[in-house]
């Protein structure tokens, strides 16, 4: 199975027609060559995605549905356009790993997850960077901030500490600190 992935856009209509005379066609998911009955057939040209990656997408916009029924459920209208890119705007460093963030390397974390409960809420929610979102995942915050270095924790802590919209946030960071002692 050829891959190409760095062909201008002419030479790959002219691959792609190629292929599809040879009875193959490539995949814009995967970007593999594949036979044609590998394909859902639109009329008479196949789709973009092989049968494959069609069915890996149709599970990955699955996950987002349930994500978006979960923030339907979990909202409290707090998170509207405005106040998301106020929150994007005010950070420039991670407040977990103090690193400068780019605007593609900023994520919306909710602090409590929304698979725990946690409100899709301005109450809830923090610009940290994709690489610490990701240690995060869903974790409960308890156990995420025990699995911190102690230098993050601070940091994290500082950063809690001068937004007044997680005063609730930090009162859980406080008890859950209270309890470790």
């Amino acid at each position: 199975m050829n891959k190409y992935c760095c062909f201008s856009e002419t030479e790959r209509r002219a691959i792609l027609n190629r292929l599809r005379e040879d009875g193959y066609s490539l995949c814009s998911e995967c970007n593999e060559t594949k036979p044609i009955f590998d394909f859902h057939i639109n009329g008479n040209r196949p789709q973009g995605y092989c049968k494959k990656c069609a069915k890996i997408r149709g599970l990955s916009y699955g996950s987002s549905q349930k994500r978006k029924e979960l923030i339907n459920e979990a909202t409290d209208h707090t998170l509207d356009g405005e106040n998301i890119q106020r929150l994007f705007a005010s950070f420039s460093k991670c407040p977990v790993c103090k690193e400068e963030m780019k605007r593609e390397d900023k994520t919306l974390d909710h602090i409590v997850p929304l698979s725990k409960g946690g409100a899709h809420s301005i109450y809830n929610s923090i610009i940290i960077c994709r690489s610490c979102n990701s240690s995060k995942h869903a974790k409960n915050l308890e156990d995420w901030l025990s699995d911190l270095p102690w230098w993050k924790f601070v940091s994290y802590y500082e950063s809690v500490r001068n937004i007044p919209e997680l005063d609730q946030i930090l009162k859980r960071i406080r008890r859950w600190l209270q309890r470790a002692e």
